[in-house]
């Protein structure tokens, strides 16, 4: 949501209003349209990353952002992701990446990659998914449990 400002995708947003000296402001923004009353569908999974593979992971994090980041950027967007973030998460016993997504259909996205044909998510599925994780197409992580949803 972007407030007093100008998003290209959305629309501008208001803030106005003045009263005896004091500022009261009334502020109208648009939400962006793959919000459905104010909540958008949002899966969260853990993915070990097999032993001796974290640079690997780390090699090929870098190369999505860098070489491979218009291919990543389409890839996401034709799989309805909104938003991911990965997190490495070093345990006692091994590296773990830690997934947030926001997505159309979060917990389809890993399967759809795995079957896919374009040759990004192909290489994305061998190198990452594949190589770093090991997860193959029955192995996805199932939808998660929410126990705990807390927002300001």
């Amino acid at each position: 949501m972007v407030v007093g400002g100008w998003n290209p995708q959305f629309g501008k947003s208001r803030i106005s209003g003045v009263v005896a000296g004091e500022r009261r402001y009334k502020v109208t923004c648009r939400l962006p349209p793959y919000y459905e009353g104010g909540k958008m569908a949002v899966t969260t999974f853990c993915a070990p990353i097999l032993p001796g593979k974290t640079e690997a992971w780390k090699a090929a994090v870098q190369e999505i952002l860098g070489t491979r980041k218009t291919e990543y950027d389409e890839s996401r967007r034709r799989l309805g992701i909104r938003r991911e973030v990965a997190s490495l998460q070093p345990t006692p016993a091994g590296d773990w990446v830690v997934v947030y997504l926001e997505a159309d259909d979060p917990d389809t996205v890993l399967s759809r990659i795995l079957s896919s044909d374009i040759p990004f998510d192909r290489w994305f599925a061998a190198t990452i998914l594949t190589g770093a994780h090991g997860i193959t197409g029955p192995q996805v992580p199932p939808p998660n449990e929410v126990f705990v949803d807390w927002r300001a």
